[in-house]
This record gives structure tokens, C-alpha cells and sequence, in this order.
């Protein structure tokens, strides 16, 4: 659904604007896209790139705002991490080790960096989200991939070649 949702098959240049340990990231990679992953904190994204190296996956380590303007990428992928639950349950592992490092971003967090992404994006952002969650910013997307658990959010700019 992932490959799908950011047309990674087309060999288009991908940012994950919000990498984390860089799962989507190589997934995207493996899938055919050329893929740019930044990483706000400093700690993620030491560790991702060192696990990176020799993969062809670029990886940036900073804000991704500052970056992504003059990246120019033709798709945008966001994963801002899923919002509080209401659960009493908390969040798996791999989540609890990521907000550790990174906490999750605020609603106006979410927004700025959504803005953001269809400034500098040239064809499409995608946004990753709980299936049941609402759309990122309350900006209603122009399509969706719907999955058991998640939804990928497809805002459309301009038709993929």
C-alpha cells in the first residue's frame, strides 16, 4: 500500500520528512524510489544514518521544514506518528522507543509541516494515519488507501508521469 500510495515504483524522488528508525523509508527504497529520509532528532537520525550507509538511501538529520524547499521532491511521505489514544493500553514498542526520542508533534506541529510539504512537493503528500483517525490539519484528501489498521492519505498536486 505504501509503494502505492507514493508511486515509489515510478522511481519518482521521495522525502520522508518524518523518518524515524526508517522503515517506510527502505521499504520506499526496495520499491523503486529514490528516497531522501530527514530525521528531526538528532539521536534517530545518527542511528539511521549509520544503518544507511551503502544503501543508496540519503539520510538528513535536522528540521524537516528547513529542508524541504530545497530539496524539490517530486513526493512528500509523512508518518507524524498517530495521535493520543484514548486506550488504556499504550502504544507497542518500536512507538514507545520513538517517542523517547521524538515526541510526538501538536496538531500545529502537524499543520505547519503538512503546509509545508504541498509547497515543495511536485506531484503528491502522502500521510500516513490510523485508519479511524481524521484527516491530518482537517485538510480533506483527494484520495486514500485504505488498509486494516492505517490509511494512506493522498493529497494530489499535478498527474504522476
Amino acid at each position: 500500500m505504501l509503494a502505492k500510495a507514493v508511486a515509489a515504483t515510478k522511481g519518482l524522488h521521495v522525502v520522508d520528512a518524518t523518518a524515524g528508525l526508517g522503515r517506510d523509508a527502505f521499504l520506499m527504497h526496495a520499491a523503486g524510489a529514490r528516497v531522501t529520509a530527514i530525521e528531526s532528532s538528532p539521536v534517530l537520525g545518527f542511528w539511521l544514518a549509520r544503518n544507511a550507509e551503502g544503501t543508496g538511501l540519503t539520510v538528513i538529520e535536522g528540521d524537516a521544514q528547513a529542508h524541504l524547499s530545497m530539496l524539490a521532491p517530486d513526493v512528500v511521505y509523512l508518518d507524524p506518528m498517530f495521535p493520543h489514544r484514548q486506550k488504556s493500553a499504550q502504544v507497542g514498542g518500536e512507538s514507545q522507543f520513538l517517542q523517547a526520542f521524538a515526541p510526538p508533534p501538536d496538531a500545529g506541529e502537524q499543520a505547519v509541516l503538512l503546509n509545508a510539504a504541498l509547497e515543495c512537493a511536485r506531484y503528491r503528500v502522502v500521510v500516513k494515519r490510523p485508519i479511524k483517525a481524521p484527516a491530518l490539519a482537517d485538510r480533506t484528501p483527494s484520495a486514500s488507501i485504505k488498509g486494516k489498521a492505517v490509511r494512506f492519505d493522498i493529497y494530489g498536486l499535478r498527474k504522476l508521469p
